[in-house]
Parts: structure tokens; C-alpha cells; sequence
């Protein structure tokens, strides 16, 4: 589905401001008429949520490919995804501390 941002006149007739497009890819709603790069990506979609073990997508497409590639490197439950933001984050404020630190001893004439 495509929607796009540009305003219509009442009698039906576009006005071109802003000439973008928000594409919505919804693997439910392929058909035919779908383009072939378009289907890439449903499909990718639609066997990552249904068959993530045993995709059927088309890796002849490289943006298929590469990210079907990172997908598989970065697969982390929900537990393992808050302990890596938990650890994220002890590390910056262990870094702010430290830069803290350096400026107060600076300051004191120790460093």
C-alpha cells in the first residue's frame, strides 16, 4: 500500500508540495500485480516472523541477502537484549565518571 502526503483538491486533482511516499509492507497483501522487488522484502518479512529457521527468500536479491545476513548475527532474546542496554549503559557512566574524574584532578593540581 502506498499513501502519499500530497493534498487533493475537492474536485479530485492533486497538488504536488511535498512529493513524498509512505510505502507500507504488509506481506498479507501481495498479489500479481506486485513488483518483483517488492515482494523480496514481503517475503523476507512474512518467512522472518513464520519460518525464521528455514526462510524461503530470494538471496540473488543483495539487500535481501546482507540484511537476511545481519538478521542471523543478531539474534537475541528479549533478556539478552536489556542485559546488553544495562551494560551499554554502565559502561557510558563508567566513562562519564572517569572524564569527571580527570577534570576534578586537574583542576586540584593532582593530574
Amino acid at each position: 500500500m502506498i499513501s502519499k502526503s500530497n493534498p487533493y483538491y475537492l474536485q479530485g486533482l492533486e497538488r504536488k508540495i511535498c512529493n513524498h511516499e509512505l510505502i507500507v509492507l504488509n506481506p498479507n497483501y501481495k498479489g500479481e500485480g506486485t513488483p518483483p522487488n517488492y515482494r523480496d522484502w514481503l517475503d523476507l518479512i512474512y518467512e522472518s516472523s513464520y519460518h525464521p529457521n528455514h526462510p524461503s527468500i530470494n538471496i540473488s536479491n543483495l539487500g535481501i541477502k546482507r540484511a537476511s545476513k545481519l538478521v542471523n548475527i543478531i539474534i537475541i532474546n528479549s533478556s539478552e537484549w536489556e542485559a546488553s542496554k544495562l551494560a551499554a549503559s554502565f559502561l557510558t557512566v563508567l566513562d562519564i565518571r572517569e572524564e569527571k574524574g580527570k577534570e576534578a584532578g586537574i583542576e586540584i593540581g593532582i593530574v
